[in-house]
C-alpha cells in the first residue's frame, strides 16, 4: 500500500505547476503527467490499471485513456512518461527485475494474460521526493513575499516619483527631466524622504525658489547652466539653494512653462541690485549683496563678485553633479560615434565639449541619438571623410561633425558618401549570413525528419518481406484460394482479366502479390511498427521546426 504522508493530495505543500518539478524532469508534460498519475494512486492506492489509448478491450471506457484525459498523442505520452518512470513488456519482466524502478518514480507495464497496462509507484523515493519538495516550495514561498514587497516598494517610488515630477514641471517646466526607470524612481523617492521630509509642500515651495532664479533657470546671459531634478533633490544642492548661493528672485516663476520655449528678457545690473536687496529680508534667501555671477565650465570655478568689489573665488564640487546629465548625454554620443566610425576624429570630453555636445544633439540633431547615429554613418560611408582616399590626409574630427555647418554640407552633397563599407554594413552582412546559416540549419532539419520518416517506411518494409519470406507453401497457397475467390466474384476490370488470363498472365501476378502485400500489413500489430528511438528523434527534430517558425512569426526570416 502506498504511503499516505507521501500522497500529493493530502500534502498542502504540493503544487500541481511546481517549477521545481519542471527543473527536475525537464518537461512540463512531464509534471502534468505526474499530476495525474499521484491522483490516480491516491485513488486506487499502490497499483491501478489504464490503458494509454482507445482500444477494443471490454474494460476500455470512451475518455478513461491517458491520450484522452492529457490530450496528448501516444509517442509524447511515453516521451513524458520515460522522465519520471520505466516501461517493461511484460508482468514477468518487471517481475524478475530485482530494482524495477531503477531509480524512476514509476513504473508500468502490460499484463499479457488480461490485456491491461499496470502502473505502479516507488514509494520510498516519492516520499523522499516530497520532503525535498516541501523544503523548496518554503524558501519559494519566502522569495515570492519578498518579491512583492519589493514590487510595492518600487510602486510606491514610482507614485512618489512622479508626484514631484509633476509639481516640477507645474512650477519650473519640462527642464531637467529624467525618465522615471525603476532606479530613478527609487532614488529621487528616497532624497525626496530624507531631505524633504516627505512634504510635497515643502517641495513646491523649493521649485518656487529654483524658479526665481534665471541663473538656475538657464536664462542668464553668458552662461549655459540648466537645472536638473536630479541635482536638485540632493541636500548639497538644497543647502546651497536655501543658504544664498545662488541669486534668487530675478524672474517671474510663472513664467517657467514660457522659458521652456523662449529665452525671458534679461533685467539690467540696477534692477538686479534691487531685487537681490529686497529679498534680504524676504521670505526668500538672498544672495548675500551679490550682483553678478558667472561659471567658468572649462574649469568649475565658481566666480562671485560682492557690492564691495572684493572677488570670492571658490572650488563648486557640486557642478559635476550638476553637469552629470549632460556627461551622460556627451558619452552618449561619443559611444555612438566610436560604434560607427571608430577612434578617429575622437576628443576628451571636458566640460566645455560635454557641453557643445549636448547643445548640438538639441539645435542640430533634434534631441535624438538616432538622428546622430544616422548622421555618423553617413560621415563613416566616405572614404575621404574617414581619411582613406588616396591623395588626401584629410580626417573628421568629432568637433567639427556636430556643427552646424558641416551638418548642412554633408546633407547637401558636398562629400561623396557610399565609398566605404561602415560598420552598419558589415553588422547587416554578418546577420544576413546568419540568417543564411539558420535556413540551412532549417533545411537540414527538415532532411533528417524526412529521413527519418523513410526509415520507418522501410522499417515496416522490412517486416513485410521477413513475414513474406517465411510464409510456408500451404499458407501462400490460401492466399492464392482467396485471391482467386475474390477475383471471381468481382465484375470490375481486374475481375474480367483474372477470369480471361488465368495465373500465367504477369498482371494478374503483379495484382496477387499487391494483394499479399496489403494482407501481410493488416496483420502488422503497432507494437511490432513502434520506433521508438525514431520517434523521439523526429518529436525532437519537430520541436526545433517550431522554434524557427516561431522566430520567423516575430519577424525574422529565414
Amino acid at each position: 500500500m502506498s504511503d499516505s504522508t507521501s500522497q500529493p493530495y493530502t500534502a498542502p505543500y504540493f503544487i500541481k505547476y511546481n517549477p521545481t518539478l519542471v527543473a527536475e524532469f525537464g518537461s512540463q508534460t512531464a509534471v502534468l503527467l505526474f499530476d495525474r498519475l499521484e491522483y490516480w494512486f491516491s485513488k486506487k492506492q499502490n497499483e491501478f490499471y489504464k490503458f494509454i489509448e482507445p482500444c477494443e478491450h471490454p474494460l476500455c471506457k470512451k475518455g478513461d485513456t491517458w491520450t484522452e484525459e492529457l490530450g496528448l498523442s501516444k509517442r509524447i505520452f511515453r516521451t513524458a512518461f520515460d522522465k519520471i518512470g520505466i516501461r517493461y513488456i511484460s508482468k514477468t519482466a518487471f517481475e524478475k527485475e530485482a530494482d524495477p524502478f531503477k531509480g524512476k518514480l514509476f513504473a508500468y507495464y502490460r499484463d499479457r494474460q488480461t490485456k491491461k497496462t499496470i502502473f505502479v509507484r516507488n514509494n520510498l523515493l516519492l516520499k523522499k521526493l516530497y520532503k525535498r519538495l516541501k523544503h523548496i516550495l518554503q524558501e519559494h514561498q519566502s522569495i515570492q513575499i519578498q518579491e512583492t514587497d519589493e514590487k510595492k516598494k518600487s510602486d510606491d517610488a514610482l507614485k512618489t516619483a512622479q508626484e514631484l515630477e509633476k509639481i516640477w514641471v507645474n512650477e519650473i517646466g519640462n527642464k531637467g527631466l529624467v525618465p522615471l526607470t525603476v532606479g530613478v524612481s527609487e532614488r529621487m523617492s528616497k532624497a525626496f524622504a530624507d531631505n524633504f521630509q516627505g512634504s510635497l509642500e515643502c517641495w513646491k515651495a523649493y521649485c518656487l525658489k529654483i524658479a526665481s532664479s534665471k541663473f538656475l533657470m538657464g536664462e542668464k546671459q553668458g552662461t549655459h547652466f540648466k537645472i536638473k531634478i536630479l541635482v536638485a533633490l540632493t541636500e548639497k544642492f538644497k543647502t546651497q539653494v536655501e543658504g544664498g548661493i545662488y541669486e534668487l528672485s530675478t524672474r517671474e516663476p510663472s513664467k517657467s512653462k514660457e522659458s521652456d520655449h523662449e529665452p525671458a528678457k534679461e533685467t539690467s545690473d540696477d534692477q538686479s541690485q534691487e531685487t537681490g536687496s529686497s529679498t534680504t529680508s524676504g521670505s526668500v534667501p538672498s544672495y548675500a549683496g551679490a550682483v553678478k555671477e558667472q561659471i567658468d565650465t572649462s574649469s568649475f570655478i565658481y566666480t562671485t563678485e560682492t557690492n564691495q568689489g572684493n572677488e570670492l573665488i571658490f572650488k563648486e564640487d557640486d557642478l559635476s553633479e550638476v553637469l552629470a546629465q549632460t556627461y551622460q548625454i556627451a558619452s552618449d554620443m561619443k559611444a555612438v560615434w566610436i560604434e560607427e566610425i571608430g577612434s578617429r576624429g575622437l576628443v576628451s570630453l571636458t566640460p566645455e565639449m560635454s557641453q557643445r555636445l549636448e547643445r548640438a544633439l538639441e539645435d542640430v540633431f533634434q534631441g535624438s541619438l538616432a538622428d546622430w547615429q544616422a548622421h555618423c554613418r553617413k560621415i563613416a560611408s566616405s572614404q575621404f571623410l574617414m581619411g582613406e582616399k588616396q591623395g588626401t590626409n584629410y580626417e573628421i574630427r568629432l568637433p567639427v561633425a556636430i556643427t552646424q555647418k558641416f551638418q548642412i554640407q554633408l546633407e547637401e552633397g558636398r562629400f561623396e558618401l557610399k565609398t566605404r563599407e561602415t560598420n552598419a554594413d558589415k553588422k547587416k552582412k554578418a546577420e544576413y549570413e546568419k540568417l543564411r546559416a539558420k535556413s540551412v540549419q532549417r533545411e537540414r532539419i527538415q532532411k533528417a525528419i524526412y529521413d527519418l520518416e523513410r526509415e520507418k517506411e522501410d522499417h515496416e518494409k522490412a517486416l513485410i518481406i521477413d513475414h513474406k519470406d517465411a510464409l510456408s507453401s500451404d499458407e501462400i497457397e490460401k492466399y492464392k484460394q482467396t485471391f482467386e475467390d475474390l477475383m471471381k466474384g468481382s465484375d470490375c476490370s481486374k475481375g474480367n482479366w483474372f477470369r480471361e488470363k488465368g495465373w500465367d498472365d504477369w498482371i494478374v501476378k503483379l495484382d496477387f502479390d499487391m494483394f499479399l502485400w496489403n494482407k501481410l500489413k493488416e496483420t502488422l500489430t503497432k507494437e511490432d511498427l513502434e520506433r521508438p528511438d525514431l520517434d523521439e528523434k523526429i518529436e525532437e527534430f519537430k520541436q526545433d521546426m517550431l522554434i524557427f517558425s516561431t522566430k520567423k512569426a516575430g519577424g525574422e526570416k529565414c
